[in-house]
């Protein structure tokens, strides 16, 4: 399958564009922060659950959480890896206070954000990445470009809702057995 993308115009065909996930798919928070190419990102809309984390700085962070009935040796201590969370210009959360240290489940969509401190700061998704990724470049120039994405970017999620919850790890548990029946087609 090939899509002709005129807004870049020097690139050709674009072949292996991500599809966009139109529902809010649940995710760990884990699986997009530690993803090694971007160019894999979940694109488009998920469901995180996580504790909040205001750090001393506007920005807001969701953290992990621990997930009971997972083995000690593989489980991660609570609050190990951590989501930057940008509100959506037009969602109801951004005049919404989320409070540091409660847990939320979150509802938004998948970015790649710049690490430069501008207020403009350039926002992507995987498939934008992909797209840059296409231009008629030598193999080795774009595993240089795909490691200027991951030294430059960082995966975040765009909020579009948040909902405080109780039981976080059970809830989150509940959600992985579900998504273990979906993939065995029990569901």
């Amino acid at each position: 399958m090939s899509l002709n993308v005129s807004i870049l115009p020097d690139i050709g065909p674009v072949e292996n564009l991500p599809q966009y996930c139109s529902y809010h798919r649940f995710l760990l928070i884990e699986e997009l922060v530690l993803i090694n190419d971007y160019s894999l990102l979940h694109y488009g809309k998920c469901r995180l659950i996580g504790k909040v984390l205001s750090s001393g700085t506007s920005d807001i962070f969701l953290e992990s959480v621990k997930i009971p009935n997972i083995p000690e040796e593989y489980a991660l201590p609570e609050g190990t890896i951590k989501i930057q969370l940008i509100p959506a210009a037009t969602s109801p959360y951004a005049s919404t206070t989320l409070e540091d240290g409660k847990y939320y489940e979150v509802l938004g969509e998948v970015i790649l954000l710049s690490n430069s401190k501008s207020p403009e700061r350039e926002l992507l998704t995987s498939r934008g990445l992909v797209e840059r990724m296409q231009s008629p470049l030598k193999p080795e120039d774009q595993e240089q470009l795909l490691q200027y994405f991951k030294n430059n970017y960082k995966p975040a999620v765009s909020v579009w809702f948040a909902f405080q919850i109780n039981d976080a790890g059970e809830l989150i548990s509940r959600n992985l057995e579900v998504r273990m029946l979906e993939s065995i087609n029990i569901l």
